[in-house]
């Protein structure tokens, strides 16, 4: 369906039309795999022994250090910008982030929910609010980049492969590129056409927001540190993933595909990347020398599910917190006009 076709469809019906648009390219990735013999079914078969029950917990475990300890890393982004949001309630606005994910494709219900939750609430902080959102995310692919290229090398000196060379490459590219980037936007570097684009009020809010954090080194360190940790639950996951399918593990490359696997699960193709990141794992796993990229990723998703619908629950109760403060702003106003009136 065309781009007009879509448009012309109410407004009511647009956001299940996309959906089922998004599963049905999922489900079409996933039918091409069994196709074409990279995604084996049968495989789930090795879940039902006996030992595999440590193994699904060491993938839940894995799912839950990926989750829960980078949200510590944006109430630091936080505090730098100077934002009176307690780390209790980061976390609980993340977590309900986090349900959301299972509706917004591309992992944007986090981010989506922080930037709403401020404007919300810190309308008057709303740029730089969102500016820890942008560092929070930069922080994220800093450490995924810097995880693969470094383990890719680590496989390159062990036996020389020219697609491991590629990854290498590859990696080493996109994270000096963002590096840069973070150091221009942040005012490490300094580039002499800046000034120009500053009279722009709004590009002046942004840039000021974003060199806050040249004097907050620590928390750019910490909230890095974080992301490592976080990005290495990911990995631990998919190890357990693959010992309990019955597949043999090199955590090297585990470590090498898994970041750039996981960045291809935010494209915003379809939900939790449904497909897209299991294609993308069947490729580049026999580059490494692992096998079932295509089953894990499958079982990856199937837990994260878990632990996004345990979010749930932070995101109910947060529901009906900002409904309850809505009711109560709303009750002292009538309260006011009443006593205006009289």
């Amino acid at each position: 369906m065309t781009s007009e076709g879509v448009e012309s469809v109410p407004a009511r019906w647009r956001k299940p039309l996309i959906l089922a648009l998004k599963l049905t390219l999922g489900g079409a990735l996933i039918w091409w795999l069994i196709w074409s013999g990279r995604f084996d079914p049968s495989v789930y078969n090795a879940l039902f022994a006996e030992r595999t029950a440590r193994f699904l917990l060491g993938v839940l475990v894995g799912q839950g250090i990926m989750l829960l300890v980078p949200l510590v890393r944006w109430w630091l982004l936080l505090r730098a910008q100077g934002l009176p949001i307690s780390l209790g309630e980061a976390i609980r606005i993340s977590l309900m982030g986090a349900f959301a994910n299972l509706f917004v494709p591309g992992g944007l219900g986090i981010d989506g929910l922080r930037l709403l939750y401020l404007r919300r609430f810190h309308r008057g902080q709303w740029v730089a609010g969102a500016s820890s959102v942008v560092m929070d995310r930069a922080l994220g692919v800093v450490a995924l980049l810097a995880l693969g290229g470094t383990c890719s090398l680590i496989l390159l000196v062990q036996n020389y492969n020219p697609w491991v060379f590629r990854l290498v490459a590859i990696n080493a590219i996109l994270l000096v590129g963002l590096l840069a980037g973070l150091a221009l936007a942040c005012g490490f570097l300094r580039v002499p056409i800046l000034p120009v684009f500053r009279r722009v009020s709004l590009v002046d809010k942004v840039v000021r927001a974003m060199q806050v954090y040249r004097t907050h080194r620590g928390a750019l360190a910490w909230g890095l540190l974080l992301s490592i940790i976080g990005h290495l639950g990911v990995c631990v996951a998919a190890c357990f993933a693959l010992l309990s399918l019955s597949y043999p593990v090199t955590v090297v490359a585990v470590v090498t595909v898994t970041p750039i696997v996981t960045m291809s699960r935010t494209i915003p193709l379809t939900p939790l990347g449904l497909g897209v990141s299991d294609s993308v794992a069947a490729l580049l796993y026999p580059l490494v020398g692992l096998d079932g990229g295509a089953e894990v990723q499958m079982l990856l998703r199937a837990t994260i599910v878990l632990v996004f619908l345990a979010c749930g629950l932070a995101y109910f109760k947060g529901r009906q917190e900002v409904l309850g403060i809505e009711e109560q702003q709303l009750g002292e106003s009538k309260e006011l006009l009443v006593k205006g009136g009289a």
